[in-house]
């Protein structure tokens, strides 16, 4: 979806492009142009980039055509839509209501397209905290769009949702359980249970049960949209780990901590979500369940080991100060997610890196020896190659060559049988022992470890099928 909405607005620009240059500025073909991009914008997400885009077309089209236009009309609806996914619904208020007005006495007040514009401007309302006008805007919307479009039709859907959501916001959580249930029987009928319109319904529906302390029924819809969000987005969508996060609140809510902290914690799992999404999804929980320590402790994490070992780690900081930071990053994590889970290894791993980086090899090898020991017991091959090709630079870099060698000598061995002779990581530890050989002027000991880096290397080639052609042994 995201890929899609690049080439949209790629295109799209490319476009506005060629018929200003051929038609003009103010041709209609080229406002018309400007509006698809201005829609292309706010559908990727992209409402901030959008607006000004908006705003032109507008004040184009007011002044090339009539203010009441079919086209102006439908342009400042577009920019009231961006107005309000940029937060600034009270700038949509007002052009809502200007649309709202000129649609009832173009249209008619029946008409689908000012339904469709007064459950927009129900919506804005809502957004801008005006909950009472918001209500008696929508239960209209949700009125005409039954009577007219049927309970089905999409607009009706939209309207009888927002209306849901406003009941809850005003206190009527029973009320709202009722229009919410009704409304998610015919959302997963017409629109599937995975659509995303289905899944928001069923989240506000979450928040009602919550709120009318029937646990069963929040964990059993939040239960749900995991399940539907793993399956069409996968494990790594941020509405996935959105999904995951409320299923926690919900056990946390019904009083199942455990089991809640638990699945919180699978967030940052290796071989489910990582990365930022996964860890806002987790202080997210952290904040929902009232745990504000946790949760700002969590967000120090993340800056700090950003700061330290990301990409964008700061040069300003000293070796001591970076080292401090990572040992509080490590402590944390041992305490959040566990002593022995990836992330606190890696973390406290990286101590040790950093003052190997340094030059300061004794105080870097405990904690490199360390690393490597719970690598070894808690991760596999690959993860343990790179801590104890550092531990053993470490070793060299304080004249323990030997410690070196004997450690590397393991690792290879280790690698061969696993991973195979040519496989990257396998190489990489073999280059290393030659170093340390050649360190210890062991010359004959590193020209044969690097004699069968070449032989790995080229059996592996000659074991690769080419196009074409059929596998041949290697030659001898």
């Amino acid at each position: 979806m995201a890929g899609r909405s690049a080439e949209a607005i790629s295109l799209g620009t490319r476009v506005v492009t060629e018929h200003e240059r051929l038609n003009g500025q103010d041709a209609q073909d080229t406002v018309a142009a400007r509006s698809n991009l201005t829609a292309y914008y706010l559908q990727a997400g992209r409402a901030a980039e959008a607006i000004p885009l908006g705003e032109r077309v507008v004040a184009d089209r007011e002044r090339i055509l009539e203010p009441d236009h079919p086209h102006t009309l439908a342009s400042r609806s577009v920019l009231a839509g961006c107005y309000a996914a940029a937060g600034r619904a009270a700038e949509a208020i007002p052009l809502a209501e200007r649309v709202v007005t000129a649609r009832e006495r173009i249209l008619g007040e029946g008409h689908p397209t000012t339904v469709e514009s007064r459950a927009a401007l129900a919506g804005y309302y809502h957004a801008a905290g005006r909950t009472g006008e918001a209500v008696g805007l929508a239960e209209r919307a949700v009125a005409d769009a039954e009577r007219l479009l049927g309970d089905d039709d999409r607009v009706a859907l939209v309207a009888r949702g927002n209306l849901a959501a406003l009941h809850f916001e005003a206190g009527h959580v029973d009320r709202s359980i009722v229009l919410g249930e009704r409304l998610l029987a015919d959302a997963e009928r017409v629109l599937g249970s995975g659509h995303p319109d289905t899944r928001r319904i069923r989240s506000n529906l979450v928040d009602a049960y919550r709120a009318s302390e029937r646990w069963d029924d929040a964990s059993e819809a939040a239960r749900r949209n995991v399940a539907e969000a793993e399956r069409l987005l996968g494990e790594d969508h941020p509405d996935t780990v959105s999904a995951r996060v409320e299923l926690a609140v919900c056990h946390w809510d019904a009083g199942r901590t455990e089991e809640a902290t638990v699945l919180a914690r699978r967030l940052v799992e290796p071989g489910n979500p990582d990365g930022l999404s996964a860890y806002a999804g987790l202080v997210l929980f952290y904040e929902e369940t009232g745990q504000t320590e946790e949760a700002g402790a969590l967000r120090r994490v993340v800056a700090d080991v950003a700061r330290v070992m990301g990409e964008d780690r700061s040069e300003a900081i000293g070796v001591d100060e970076k080292v401090a930071l990572l040992g509080q990053a490590a402590a944390d994590l041992g305490r959040l997610l566990g002593e022995d889970h990836p992330d606190t290894l890696t973390v406290r791993s990286g101590m040790g890196f950093l003052l190997l980086e340094a030059g300061r090899a004794q105080e870097a090898i405990p904690l490199l020896e360390r690393a490597a020991a719970d690598a070894e017991r808690l991760l596999g091959i690959q993860d343990t190659i790179e801590v104890c090709i550092n531990l053993a630079a470490a070793y060299a870099q304080a004249d323990r060559t030997g410690e070196a060698i004997t450690l590397l000598k393991r690792v290879v061995a280790d690698a061969d049988l696993t991973l195979g002779p040519h496989h990257r990581d396998t190489q990489e530890a073999r280059l290393a022992l030659a170093i340390c050989y050649r360190k210890e002027w062991r010359i004959a000991s590193s020209l044969a470890v690097l004699s069968r880096m070449v032989l790995a290397a080229t059996r592996a080639r000659w074991d690769r099928p080419r196009p074409g052609q059929r596998t041949r042994n290697p030659p001898g």
